[in-house]
């Protein structure tokens, strides 16, 4: 129905009356719409930047535990050549790159999971089940009302068909089991690596910092190098004259070195540092 307004002719007494009349829509036709406020399909500026942040923080987190892991086997702290809170993000270029890799691997695989799930494992499970029980319908119904979870992942897996749509939850379920699986994996393997290094280091050996796609993620090395001593004969440390030598790296002023299993701190404007690999 349509409000009209409208004015009547006058009255006696000269005045004019309005009056209200309803009057049936025109089919096919419709009032002017209005979006809910907050069904925006787009993404604020301000959520990027919070995600952004967010990401920042945790990759900082695990690289800091990384350097703290190194670092401490050779009694210096990760801001004696450095590596500060700004350094260690915008060193982090390679560490970006390898998690939207590694994303990238977690969905190629999650699909082949789940198209595995839906057209392989779970055709077999039924065909195979429905042959052992093929009374066990109302049995599930009860495991399904039972149990939210379980009950309701078993049941689907044994009576649904075959698909690639297998449902919100049970799709959130097996990416979250893989994204969790996959990462404590690179975690893991990034632990044993550092460790390696680290004890390379400790022992005298040379340390390339870690990269992927030829982009660090962790700045860590220890090369060999020779140092020229600046000052008096007399006051040159004798670990610089070894063909050991490996540099550290500098930071606030101070040059750290191993020699053997020594690690020797020395005042950077004292020595004129040469790398030799």
């Amino acid at each position: 129905m349509v409000t009209v307004l409208g004015w009547d002719a006058a009255d006696d007494k000269g005045g004019s009356t309005m009056t209200v009349r309803s009057a049936p829509a025109i089919a096919g036709r419709r009032g002017p719409r209005t979006a809910p406020a907050g069904t925006g399909g787009r993404v604020s500026l301000r959520s990027l930047l919070e995600a952004g942040g967010a990401a920042a923080a945790v990759l900082y987190v695990i690289l800091s535990i990384y350097y703290d892991k190194f670092y401490s086997r050779l009694g210096i702290e990760p801001s004696d050549v450095g590596l500060d809170r700004t350094a260690v993000i915008s060193r982090a270029v390679g560490g970006v790159v390898a998690l939207i890799c590694t994303l990238f691997v977690v969905g190629v695989v999650y699909s082949q999971l789940l198209l595995a799930y839906s057209f392989v494992v779970q055709r077999w499970t039924q065909h195979f089940f429905q042959k052992a029980f093929p009374h066990s319908k109302p049995d599930l119904e009860k495991l399904r009302r039972h149990s939210r979870f379980a009950g309701a992942l078993i049941s689907a897996t044994l009576t649904e068909r075959p698909s690639m749509s297998i449902g919100r939850k049970r799709s959130a379920i097996l990416a979250g089991l893989l994204s969790l699986l996959f990462l404590a994996f690179i975690l893991r393997l990034s632990w044993t690596m550092v460790d390696r290094a680290a004890t390379s280091a400790a022992t005298g050996r040379v340390v390339r910092p870690l990269t992927f796609l030829g982009l660090r993620v962790l700045d860590v090395e220890s090369r060999p190098c020779t140092a020229q001593w600046l000052g008096s004969a007399e006051t040159r440390p004798a670990a610089l004259n070894s063909p050991d030598l490996h540099c550290l790296g500098t930071a606030n002023g101070t040059a750290v070195f191993r020699q053997g299993a020594t690690t020797i701190t020395i005042p950077a404007g004292q020595v004129v540092i040469t790398l030799l690999t």
